[in-house]
């Protein structure tokens, strides 16, 4: 976990985080515990509305007050991959801007961000988020094999399966299909 933790991206806003005997400390030597939330938005367009306070898909400077206020100092942001390539090799500068200034917006309040690919499953080709659906081989996305079983999917018009369809299933049974595991 440590390795992992220091593995990611930690985007900051004027100061400098050490690691020592792995702990986290600020560039005056005091160690930072860091306590918040998830900012995870996993379907189009893979981040929370910034211009207006919404209690469930929103991040903008009323939640970080809101935040403050209630003493929390990091946030988990995850920077979605189709958000960032939404077509093969092509890469979203508009969706990056906009990552950039929630993490700024953050820091403004005195928050960290710890930005992170999130994924869930690989990819929403299996019902999940993370690795784009462009860059899934459509080889692996006819049918989903044992676990799950001979379930008949419903496709969207992207190719995507039903999210109702989705739902028949307690998630994690996903990961132990051939194609998430082939993927992976």
């Amino acid at each position: 976990m440590k390795v992992l933790l220091l593995a990611m991206v930690v985007a900051l806003v004027g100061c400098l985080i050490t690691s020592r005997n792995g702990k986290l400390y600020d560039s005056e030597g005091r160690q930072i515990i860091f306590h918040g939330p998830n900012v995870v938005v996993k379907v189009p367009p893979y981040r929370p509305t910034d211009d207006h306070f919404d209690v469930e898909m929103s991040f903008c400077e009323e939640d970080m007050k809101m935040l403050k206020e209630w003493g929390f100092n990091g946030i988990r942001l995850a920077v979605m991959w189709p958000g960032v390539e939404p077509k093969s090799a092509v890469y979203s500068q508009e969706y990056l801007d906009k990552m950039r200034d929630l993490v700024n917006l953050a820091g403004k309040y005195g928050i960290y961000s710890l930005v992170e690919f999130h994924q869930d499953i690989a990819s929403e080709k299996f019902c999940g988020d993370g690795i784009p659906a462009h860059l899934i081989p459509d080889r692996l996305t006819k049918t989903f094999p044992m676990p799950i079983g001979h379930t008949h999917f419903k496709y969207n018009s992207s190719g995507l399966p039903d999210y109702s369809d989705c739902l028949k299933h307690n998630w994690p049974k996903y990961y132990f299909s051939y194609d998430v595991s082939y993927t992976f």
